[in-house]
């Protein structure tokens, strides 16, 4: 026809990402290309918010009161649009899974560790603009890491094959209590996982998860590699959910609520946040 039609590209992003989408579309492994850094008030003001009152931050016995003086120090959001996609069609496999297999989603508790429903109550302000998906139940988690770990999660994403030794299995950890995220972020003490003061810079990395079709943990799994089969036998559950109280082969009782998955691209960071306590 002789007409000039111009032809628009949608990424498939949440709305709040900022980069481009000539730059999305042409993103390798630059981390640079990744971290958009946050100044949003609100952002931080939550933010700041779980790290100092989540979990037992409020309990002076303990050593998670530490992170009552918890300050931010920066705020990035992840955009990664590769990783994004990934995770996109990982949620749609287990939506195909569970219609197969006549499994009903429900929701996982969330802050059964802590005083209030703080993280319940945060889920919307860090999805990005897109809604979290209810039918296989997406939540807002927290993990906690090194800074460097947080780069390799910023390019690859999560990865279960890291996990070396855990309670319920080789899998990746995220809690909705800072201070259990607290324990796995300095280096000094990455061998005795604890909630301590040590004066270096800590990473925790904000995230969306899908826990899908979740088990909920009566005992430990510490050899397994994936999560339980369905009783039903129609295949295994999506994730694992440790709640607090007694657990069968834990040398202790277990304090805080846990979520486990098995999958590289179950999880999506969201946020990579450098605080100190």
């Amino acid at each position: 026809t002789g007409k000039t039609r111009q032809i628009r590209i949608l990424p498939g992003v949440p709305s709040q990402w900022e980069t481009p989408t000539p730059e999305l579309l042409q993103q390798g492994n630059d981390l640079r290309s990744f971290y958009i850094e946050v100044t949003d008030h609100t952002i931080w003001n939550s933010i700041r918010y779980i790290l100092q009152n989540t979990g037992h931050a409020w309990d002076q016995t303990k050593d998670c009161s530490c992170m009552g003086w918890a300050e931010v120090k920066s705020v990035h959001r992840i955009e990664n649009m590769v990783l994004w996609h990934r995770y996109k069609r990982r949620l749609d496999t287990m939506r195909q899974d569970h219609a197969t297999s006549n499994v009903s989603v429900g929701s996982a508790d969330l802050d059964l560790d802590g005083y209030g429903n703080i993280m319940a109550q945060s889920q919307q302000t860090f999805d990005c603009g897109e809604v979290l998906a209810l039918d296989v139940d997406e939540k807002i988690l927290l993990h906690g890491t090194s800074w460097h770990n947080a780069n390799s999660i910023v390019r690859e994403g999560f990865d279960h094959r890291t996990c070396q030794s855990a309670f319920y299995g080789a899998g990746v950890y995220f809690a909705c209590a800072a201070c259990k995220s607290h324990q796995y972020t300095c280096d000094q003490q990455h061998k005795i996982k604890k909630c301590c003061q040590c004066q270096c810079d800590r990473t925790v990395i904000i995230a969306r998860v899908a826990l899908g079709d979740s088990y909920v943990a009566t005992e430990t799994r510490k050899n397994e590699r994936r999560p339980p089969v369905r009783s039903d036998l129609s295949g295994t559950y999506d994730s694992i959910v440790v709640k607090p109280g007694m657990i069968k082969g834990h040398h202790k009782q277990q304090i805080h609520q846990e979520y486990v998955t098995f999958d590289k691209e179950q999880a999506y960071p969201c946020y990579v946040v450098q605080y100190s306590v």
